[in-house]
């Protein structure tokens, strides 16, 4: 059974309306790359390459690939925001140090916002939604759907508890409560947990309404 295009347009208008959404979607001219996040590692101290890749390993959530500084810094190099200021005795091992170019840069994104909501057609979800072309189809993506919605809701527990957990550590420790680096950090974990708490929520009310289009169709077949 074809799925009629009023149907699957209603859906979709109403997933436009989720205040979720431009959380979600990253845009590209102003989101976090990996090259930035590099330059950021530098703008904290100078660093070894070796150094840098650690830092970046320890960053919440962002799973950075293993070779993301070796990968980036001769680049940030070529463009004069780092430069290098000593040999080691491997090339993982020679440090660097951000430029007043880089570090204005760095400045400039922190400075920067989205001009407007990301585009809804980069959402994985809201994609699949508009390419269902059968009963069968939407079937298919409410089960992806409803595996995506365990995987944050996992999440979120995660990161939920964890934010507890920093909570309590600058009970414990009144010092913490005055440290810039780890104030920030405990900030950026709590805002993790709600990104995976409302992507969760966003993903619940999407199959919750595939499930009742799917419900509705069905009984006009039946009858």
């Amino acid at each position: 059974m074809m799925i009629a295009p009023l149907a699957v347009s209603a859906l979709l208008v109403m997933s436009r309306n989720w205040n979720e959404l431009r959380s979600v979607v990253v845009s590209e001219d102003w989101g976090l790359t990996a090259s930035l996040a590099t330059l950021a590692v530098f703008a904290r101290s100078s660093n070894t390459l070796a150094g840098a890749q650690t830092e970046l390993s320890e960053w919440p959530g962002a799973r950075w690939p293993r070779n993301t500084a070796h990968k980036h810094v001769p680049a940030l190099v070529r463009k004069h925001w780092l430069r290098r200021i000593a040999i080691g005795n491997v090339t993982s091992l020679d440090w660097y140090e951000i430029t007043a170019e880089g570090d204005e840069h760095r400045l400039g994104w922190l400075r920067s916002h989205a001009m407007g909501p990301a585009a809804v057609e980069r959402d994985t979800a809201l994609g699949k939604i508009e390419l269902c072309m059968s009963l069968a189809d939407v079937s298919v993506v409410i089960d992806a759907i409803e595996a995506e919605e365990a995987m944050y809701e996992r999440a979120f527990g995660e990161a939920h508890g964890r934010s507890i957990a920093a909570r309590r550590a600058r009970v414990r420790d009144p010092a913490r409560s005055g440290d810039l680096r780890s104030r920030l950090r405990d900030i950026g974990i709590v805002m993790e947990a709600a990104l995976w708490d409302e992507t969760a929520k966003r993903l619940h009310l999407a199959r919750r309404e595939l499930e009742t289009l799917r419900g509705e169709l069905q009984g006009e077949t039946v009858g």
